[in-house]
């Protein structure tokens, strides 16, 4: 082993032992540096699960895709491409840009708290139609709605749900054979949450970012997206 995987299996030994001592409740670690091989860690099975908040990264790297590929652009009205809510779309919703739906300053503060999601109307029509809590553009709110709002948006501009336009343009690339999204009723992917992962499938996703969107020099979401 030589002196840089020794520094780095000696810092994951010493976050083990934090981790113990201090009853984190972590369930996995992975560690990579520069090329060297990843060091890990599991104190419960790796199997899939959901990477809960983690989901919305990806759903923005979906959206750097498809900006690429000519789909939409960062400043289109979210309306223009779900402009069969606009009927039932609450003043300022018009104002709302995928921009600001990317960085939670759409002004929507719409709560889906409906237990696994399982919301009987299309929420993605209740987010519109419910009173905006600011301006479009004037502060930040974080709230999972804008993400999903996201999701519909990939599947209007491109006529694919946002997981099936992922398995060919990033999972598969990665070798992440066949992830599973959590989908509102109406069969849309969730967005904001829901998507299940391996410990080191979530790490490949983190390089990509860490490398300016690529993935063994194959550009995989565009640079000045990742780097914007």
């Amino acid at each position: 082993m030589d002196r840089g995987a020794a520094s780095v299996r000696g810092l994951v030994e010493a976050a083990v032992r934090a981790v113990g001592e201090r009853a984190l409740g972590v369930e996995g670690l992975h560690v990579a540096v520069d090329g060297q091989p990843p060091v890990e860690q599991h104190w419960v099975a790796d199997v899939r699960r959901d990477v809960s908040s983690a989901s919305k990264t990806v759903t923005s790297m979906a959206v750097g895709i498809a900006r690429a590929e000519g789909l939409l652009d960062l400043g289109d009205s979210v309306l223009t491409h779900l402009d069969h809510l606009a009927s039932a779309s609450s003043a300022g919703v018009e104002q709302i840009t995928i921009q600001h739906l990317l960085t939670m300053s759409s002004g929507v503060i719409y709560r889906w708290e409906d237990p696994d999601s399982d919301h009987p109307d299309d929420p993605a029509r209740d987010i519109l139609s419910a009173p905006l809590g600011a301006a479009p553009g004037s502060c930040f709110a974080y709230r999972g709605a804008n993400t999903y709002l996201l999701s519909r948006v990939i599947h209007a501009c491109s006529g694919q749900d946002l997981h099936d336009y992922l398995v060919p343009r990033l999972f598969t690339p990665l070798g992440i054979n066949n992830p599973q999204w959590l989908r509102c009723p109406h069969g849309y992917s969730l967005g904001a949450v829901g998507l299940h992962l391996r410990t080191d499938e979530l790490a490949r996703l983190a390089r990509v970012l860490l490398d300016h969107g690529r993935w063994s020099d194959q550009p995989i979401v565009p640079a000045d997206y990742v780097d914007g």
